[in-house]
């Protein structure tokens, strides 16, 4: 099957829904399908590798200067290409790491309005239409205001909507924002064969808190590459814990914080290290948190942010335990999945997603309060039966229900549906 798959891209730092969609599209081109890799707004930064020479960036992130400029596309073609060139793009793609959910919401909706004369979406439906596309995949609700477009100038082709995590973008919009995008959402969806959430959790959501309920929609759980991953036959020689995941302010870095506070009082031989990707605005959103926490003696941690592959399977093969950030309407990160596969300990809230993968798995230990971590890493670093177990669990839970071939079997069902 021929499939155009577009993404926002990255930027300049590692980002989870890019190296899930790298992951996703070369797990479908290694069963045979003939995938074409499209970011849109940002170039793509993977774990692995840059994005091969055969896939094309289709710099989509000058329309931000389109809105930014109101008269802009009023003015005479030779001043439009100047906002086209490379070092206007490099400029708009680190402001755009800078902006709002507002911002972002407003660029989203945007997308829609202006299609229709855009050079660049005549560009994109040549290129489908070329490449005698199947399936046009889509990632992010940010990103639905392409569809209406596609669908109006490829009516045959099937496009495939993945959300990934909006629910907490949501949650930063006053309540008339927040309306509006669910309109946008609402309306995009008129034109979309097939919504993908990643969790039952992130479909509720939706459902319940602002009453959108798409019927075309189902749940497909992330999936990783085992292979990548493996146990270790010593437990580290410093009792270390981590965190892996974007650091950002929206992360409930705060409480991530206080939990590490608790447990080095506790047991102040311990050590932090936080992994993750990371842009110029998270630095600067919490440099005043982590600064302070690394100034104090009593703590030792050590941040190490846009790890490429080699250096975040050195950085889970020195954790005893990986603990998840508290927060009300976070969904999985890849990193649980991650740990999991490597054997390790895996200390979660209960809630959400996390108890979707309990449920399945079993193989993880859940806080309801902050206070309980303590607790549950004392378990983990003293009962070493205890220990054993969870990491067989761990191991197991994922490769019987959180392999990327897994996750490609259920969107093969997807694509061969009428």
């Amino acid at each position: 099957m021929r499939i155009v798959h577009l993404c926002p891209g990255t930027g300049n730092y590692y980002n989870g829904v890019g190296i899930r969609d790298h992951t996703m599209v070369q797990a479908l081109r290694r069963v045979g399908h003939n995938v074409k890799f499209m970011p849109i707004f940002l170039p793509v930064i993977t774990e692995e590798k840059e994005v091969d020479t055969s896939e094309i960036y289709l710099d989509f992130i000058h329309l931000y200067y389109y809105q930014k400029y109101a008269l802009l596309k009023f003015m005479p073609e030779f001043i439009q290409r100047r906002f086209n060139i490379e070092s206007m793009s490099r400029k708009a793609t680190k402001l755009k790491e800078t902006w709002t959910p507002a911002e972002n919401l407003k660029f989203a909706m945007g997308l829609a309005i202006n299609a229709d004369n855009s050079p660049e979406y005549q560009f994109l439906v040549e290129e489908i239409k070329e490449f005698k596309t199947n399936v046009i995949s889509i990632t992010g609700a940010y990103s639905m205001g392409l569809a209406p477009y596609l669908k109006k100038h490829c009516p045959d082709t099937k496009i495939i909507v993945h959300f990934q995590g909006e629910h907490t973008l949501l949650e930063a919009l006053d309540k008339d924002l927040g309306d509006k995008f669910i309109e946008h959402i609402r309306n995009c969806a008129e034109s979309v064969d097939q919504v993908i959430f990643q969790s039952e959790f992130a479909k509720d959501y939706f459902a319940d808190k602002w009453k959108l309920s798409l019927d075309n929609s189902r749940v497909i759980e992330n999936g990783i590459s085992m292979n990548l991953f493996k146990v270790q036959d010593k437990t580290p020689k410093k009792e270390t814990i981590g965190h892996l995941s974007h650091l950002q302010k929206g992360k409930n870095l705060n409480a991530l914080v206080d939990a590490f506070k608790l447990i080095c009082e506790k047991f102040p031989q311990c050590q932090m290290k936080l992994g993750g990707g990371m842009n110029m605005k998270d630095l600067n959103e919490t440099q005043d948190i982590l600064s302070a926490l690394k100034a104090d003696d009593k703590y030792n941690m050590k941040i190490m942010p846009n790890l490429p592959l080699d250096k975040k399977l050195d950085f889970l093969k020195s954790l005893d335990v990986l603990i998840i950030a508290w927060h009300d309407n976070d969904d999985c990160d890849n990193s649980c999945l991650e740990a999991m596969a490597s054997g390790i300990p895996v200390i979660a809230p209960a809630k959400g997603p996390y108890l979707e993968i309990q449920e399945k798995t079993g193989a993880l230990c859940l806080f309801k309060a902050p206070k309980e971590i303590i607790t549950l890493y004392n378990k983990i670093r003293t009962n070493n039966k205890f220990r054993k177990d969870i990491s067989i669990k761990c191991r197991q839970g994922v490769m019987e229900h959180y392999t990327i071939e897994r996750m490609v079997g259920d969107i093969q069902i997807v694509l061969d549906e009428k």
